[in-house]
This record gives C-alpha cells, structure tokens and sequence, in this order.
C-alpha cells in the first residue's frame, strides 16, 4: 500500500514537496487554506497586463526552482528579462547599475569612487568565505549566524554602500531592515552579486510554476486547518468544517504563525521558528495608457530601489514591459511594493488611501502618472518575508539535525529557507527527501 502524506500549504514550499512526493509514488493529498495555489509566487492577468503578486524575479543562480521549471514543461517560458539594468534613487536623480557590469554603480554616481573600490574589495573577500555554498539553503550559514548586519556592513563597506545598496535591496526584496538582521543572510545576499545570476522570468508570470506543479496532485482548496495531531501510528489533521484527513506523514509548509497555531505538539527546540516574525507589505498594480521609454532614466531599466533615505513608503518599483514586452500590450503597467514599515503603518487603510499615497511619491519619476492611470490592482500581504534576526539559521540547521522519524511532521516554508521562491521550494524538497529516504521510496 502507497504511504499517504498530507501536505499542509499549496505555496510553493507545500507544492514543491508534493510534486516531488508524488513522482516517487505516494499518495498526496495537498490542503489549501485559500481559494487559489502559489500564495505569495502566484500571478494575475488584468486587462491583457501580468501581474506578478508577490514574487517579482526568478535567477539563473536558482538551484532548486530552475530544475522544476523545466522538469514540469515551462522551460520554453523561461527568459531572460528584457531590461539590463536597475536604479537606486540617489539625491531624488536615478541612477543605473547593471550586475554584469559593476562599472556602471560608478559612473552612474551611485557610488562614489572611495565606496566603490571598497564594495569591490568585500565582493572579493566575500566570494571567498562562501564559495560555492548553496543559495537556497540558510541552514548552511549558520556559521555566520552571530552578529547584526547593519554593524557588520558598516565595518566592512561603510555607511554609503549600507544606505544605497544593501538597505535598499533588503528593504526592496524583502521589505525589512539591515538593523535586526543577521550577517548571515547579509552574506546570503551578497553571494547574488558574487555570481553576478542573471534575473530571469516566466512569460505568463510566475504563478504558472505553482499552477503546473499544482495539475497533477490532489489540492484542496478552501480547506483551512484547525489542528494537527500526530499519534504513534499517524498524522491526523482536522479541517475548521470538521474534515478528518489521515496520513503517514505530513509536510506543514504554511508561515510559521499559522504552523505554530495548528501544530501544538511541535517539539521545544522549535519554538523560535515556529516564532519568526514576518514583514508587511502591499503590491499596487497600476495600468496606465502611457509608457516612459523615452524618459533617460527609465531607458533600459527594469526596476527601482528606493533607500529609506530618499522614500516615503514605496521601497521597490517593477516596470513590467521591461521584464518582457508581451507582459503588457499597450502603455505601461508598474509593480509598486511598499516598504515594510510602510506596509504595516497602511495594511489597514482602504484601496484608494494606499493607492493614492503609492501615486502621489511614484509621480516624479512617472510624470503625469495620475492622469494616465487605466486601472489599479492592489495586494495586501500582511506575511510578506519573513524577518532573519540572529539565530534563524542556525535553528534551522538545528531543526535538521534534531528531527527524528517518530515526530512525523515536517516543517517547510519560507521561513524555513531563504526568503526567496528558491528557498522555500528547497525547504519542500528538504522535506520530501526526509519522507522519501525514510520509506524507501523512488527518488
């Protein structure tokens, strides 16, 4: 008889484990607490325009993600995106760089020539310390897991090269701040520019790696768990309707929040995971009868980085036509993230207060944006990232090393991972290959 697996989540952490899972023979039943697969790597079409809703790139320095894309049949929809180049917003002016051409961060005056030789120098010491370490798994620097970043990015690039690049991008990206982080994931970080990854997408957005991932399981939609109970013999996990669902084993790929409400039998060891704060923030879509292709700053850029400095509330500015020109058949359509403090102090307020604040700071970079506006489409995620203070990583190696075969639950998620689609898809994969050895399944 098949082993039955229950796979708490349709993220992608929840849908990499059971895809992989189900390939090797079991009998998976996926258990979605909403009315759609992909979470926070999911994708909307609005009047012909792609809208990526959370998850903005893929990376050809994806080692987890990349392999899933081509192994369900969307590697025809991999491309490079269109664009070379971002900007940061130095002094109110744009200024580009590209991540084959560090020149570029210099003659664009975002970097000064002092700070740059100097973020030269840390790139080179900085390859050297990780090497080839994995991008997708945290838990392998959990060395590093011991002081704060922002100390440590001072020490080693100065204040200049913390508050125009390494802010803005944690701050973009992820939507937190240096102060409070970890030199770990700092490192983590920095090993993207090391390898110099070129950013990469899907033509139909990102959320169709999940949808494909998704066609051959069994998903339950609109099922929200109430418990999980595992006994000697089972897992059994109980739906808020009053579902009973039984298996062998379960992969609970939910945030850490929802895993520490549902799973109360989860060992002491893991309370600081099952503990981990998250970011907020909300995606603001805006369709407009216009583009700014012409504009010298925007020619060739893909996205804005906004440091604390310089923004109000948006922290990142995606310009879908430059990720691929199909994305939008006419004007232009933006992808307006606000930052993290940003996104809690607004998470309540109403469509047109958040929409109007996203247009009144993006305007002077999109002139006559308010006026060209065809339509908006507004996300909110109030479990955007989750937060990487001292010790996450190395609770996650921890978390590896002590889990034991009797326990029958297995974490997953971003939270478990690095805070990127490739990381929670390796977090499922993790899972999945504990379950698969265990049982002698195929691999």
């Amino acid at each position: 008889m098949k082993n039955k697996v229950l796979v708490i989540g349709a993220g992608i952490a929840g849908l990499s484990a059971a895809y992989r899972l189900h390939k090797a023979g079991f009998s998976v039943t996926v258990l979605e607490a909403s009315e759609r697969v992909g979470g926070r790597m999911s994708s909307d079409t609005v009047e012909g325009c792609v809208f990526d809703r959370g998850a903005q790139f893929l990376s050809r320095s994806y080692t987890s993600l990349l392999p899933l894309i081509e192994e369900v049949g969307l590697g025809y929809a991999l491309k490079e995106i269109s664009a070379p180049a971002s900007a940061v917003l130095l002094n109110g002016k744009l200024c580009q760089m590209r991540a084959d051409n560090p020149f570029t961060m210099l003659a664009s005056g975002l970097l000064p020539l002092g700070a740059w030789l100097k973020s030269g120098g840390f790139l080179i010491r900085v390859g050297a310390k990780i090497g080839n370490m994995p991008l997708d798994d945290y838990a392998a620097f959990a060395d590093f897991d011991d002081e704060d970043a922002a100390e440590w990015l001072k020490t080693e690039v100065g204040e200049h090269v913390l508050e125009y690049l390494f802010e803005p991008a944690l701050e973009g990206l992820y939507f937190q701040q240096p102060e409070g982080t970890s030199k770990a994931l700092a490192l983590w970080l920095t090993g993207y520019s090391v390898r110099r990854g070129t950013l990469l997408t899907l033509t139909s957005g990102l959320g169709a790696l999940p949808e494909a991932l998704a066609a051959p399981l069994d998903v339950r939609l609109n099922s929200p768990i109430e418990h999980l109970r595992v006994t000697a013999k089972e897992v059994k996990a109980r739906t808020v309707d009053g579902q009973i669902f039984r298996a062998d084993y379960a992969v609970l790929a939910t945030t850490a929040p929802v895993a520490k409400k549902i799973y109360s039998q989860a060992a002491q060891w893991t309370e600081s995971l099952l503990s981990t704060r998250y970011s907020t923030t909300a995606n603001l879509g805006l369709g407009t009868r216009i583009h700014w292709n012409d504009q010298p700053d925007l020619k060739n850029v893909y996205g804005i980085l906004i440091p604390r400095c310089e923004r109000q509330n948006i922290a990142a500015i995606a310009i879908e036509s430059h990720k691929q020109t199909s994305r939008v058949p006419q004007g232009e359509f933006l992808d307006i993230m606000l930052a993290g403090a940003a996104g809690a102090r607004l998470i309540g307020a109403s469509d047109a207060e958040i929409t109007e604040a996203i247009v009144a700071e993006a305007e002077p970079h999109f002139p006559g944006l308010r006026n060209e506006i065809r339509f908006s489409h507004l996300v909110r995620w109030e479990q955007a990232e989750p937060l990487s203070p001292i010790g996450r990583s190395r609770a996650i190696r921890e978390y590896r090393q002590k889990w034991t075969p009797d326990r029958r639950v297995l974490l997953a998620g971003d939270y478990m991972a690095t805070p990127t689609t490739d990381g929670a898809a390796h977090s499922g994969l993790w899972a999945a290959g504990k379950i698969i050895n265990l049982t002698g399944g195929e691999q």
